[in-house]
C-alpha cells in the first residue's frame, strides 16, 4: 500500500512538471487553477464529505485570497512586483482574511512561480527533471550552491528566504 501510495504521488508529481513545463509564464491563473485541481480531486470530495480535512480548508482558503489579489490587482498581479500593505488590506478585507494570511498565499505563489523558473531553466540547459517533490529541493539546492540558477530565480528565491527570516524573527519577539 505504501509503495502504490509513493508511486501515485510520482505520478502526480510529473503530472504537475509536465504542465509547469508546458506554460510558459506561471501566473496567478495556473496557481489558481492548480488549486482546482487539488480541490476537485477525490481525496477533497472525502473530506469534505467527513468534514475532517484541514489541508482542504487551507487549500479552500488559500484559493479565496488568491482570487480576491486577482480581482483587487489583476491576473497578471504578483509578476515581479510586490504588493503595498494597502492593497493588502484592501486583499485581506476582500477575504475576510488577515493582512499576514495575504502574505502566507503570496509566499506560495512566489514559491511556485520560482519552482516554475527554476525547471525551465534545468530543461533549457538540458539537465536532467526532478522525479519527486524531494528531489526537486535537492537539486534545486544544488543548482543555487553552484550557480546554476539564473539571476533572476536566484534573486527571487533569496528575497523570499530573507522575507521569511524576517518573519520568523519578529514572530520570536
Amino acid at each position: 500500500m505504501v509503495e502504490r501510495n509513493e508511486e501515485k504521488a510520482k505520478e502526480n508529481f510529473s503530472k504537475e512538471m509536465e504542465k509547469m513545463l508546458n506554460t510558459d509564464k506561471f501566473d496567478l491563473s495556473h496557481f489558481i487553477s492548480e488549486l482546482d485541481v487539488g480541490l476537485s480531486s477525490w481525496r477533497a470530495k472525502a473530506a469534505n464529505l467527513t468534514g475532517s480535512n484541514e489541508d482542504l480548508k487551507q487549500l479552500q482558503d488559500t484559493k479565496a485570497m488568491l482570487e480576491s489579489i486577482q480581482q483587487v490587482v489583476g491576473n497578471k498581479a504578483l509578476n515581479g512586483r510586490v504588493l503595498d500593505r494597502r492593497s493588502k488590506i484592501k486583499i485581506a478585507a476582500k477575504a475576510g482574511k488577515n493582512v499576514n494570511d495575504i502574505n502566507v498565499a503570496v509566499d506560495s505563489f512566489m514559491k511556485m512561480q520560482s519552482m516554475h523558473k527554476w525547471l525551465k531553466e534545468r530543461q533549457a540547459r538540458g539537465d536532467p527533471l526532478p522525479h519527486s517533490q524531494e528531489e526537486a529541493q535537492q537539486l534545486m539546492q544544488m543548482d543555487m550552491q553552484n550557480g546554476k540558477m539564473g539571476e533572476e530565480s536566484n534573486e527571487s528565491y533569496i528575497k523570499q528566504m530573507k522575507k521569511k527570516q524576517k518573519r520568523l524573527a519578529s514572530k520570536r519577539r
